[in-house]
């Protein structure tokens, strides 16, 4: 199996509650349950205009959480338009950096139903702390720009002198992976 992709996976002396819906299979260290993300989200058109404290459901893969969502860079997410945001969800799900999610709301939109619209996660493991709207939109930007190098120092920057936890490092590396002239070893640890 490839990463992001479904499969079924026979787990031997494990009880169904133990594994519940929304469950990830991973290596060691790799994907944490997190509360926040920040993304990228597109409305349909016909789904409500959306500001910062909406509340919507987010689903992704099998899992569904209740999220609010902040707006970081404009007042006011009008459908059929895209915004980079934040999510702060109900309780921790595990998912990491361009994993594809979709949000239903609370009101029926015409041929579409519950759901407002989609997007892509591009930070799954934002820093905790308050920075402004403006700075987290501008480091986002250019995770969607697909600068990669960039996205990267700036995430090494942010880290600053606090540094990196093993974890987190290893999340920054393997970021690196498939960026032409980088070869990543994590064997010297």
């Amino acid at each position: 199996a490839l990463p992001g992709s479904r499969v079924a996976v026979n787990l031997q002396g494990v009880e169904v509650e133990g594994v519940p819906r929304g469950s990830v299979v991973a290596t060691p260290q790799r994907v944490e349950p997190r509360a926040r993300f920040e993304a990228e989200l597109r409305l349909l058109p016909g789904a409500p205009a959306l500001k910062t404290g909406a509340r919507v459901a987010l689903h992704l893969g099998t899992a569904e959480r209740s999220a609010r969502i902040s707006l970081l860079d404009r007042a006011l997410l009008a459908p059929n338009d895209t915004a980079l945001v934040e999510l702060r969800l109900d309780r921790p799900l595990a998912a990491v950096e361009g994993d594809r999610f979709v949000v239903r709301g609370y009101r029926r939109i015409k041929n579409a139903g519950w759901t407002w619209g989609g997007g892509r996660i591009l930070d799954a493991a934002p820093r905790p702390g308050r920075r402004k709207r403006a700075d987290r939109a501008a480091d986002l930007a250019l995770a969607v720009a697909g600068d990669r190098e960039a996205w990267l120092a700036a995430r090494l920057a942010r880290a600053g002198w606090r540094g990196q936890s093993r974890p987190e490092l290893l999340r920054e590396l393997r970021s690196l992976e498939g960026l032409t002239g980088v070869r990543v070893s994590a064997d010297h640890w």
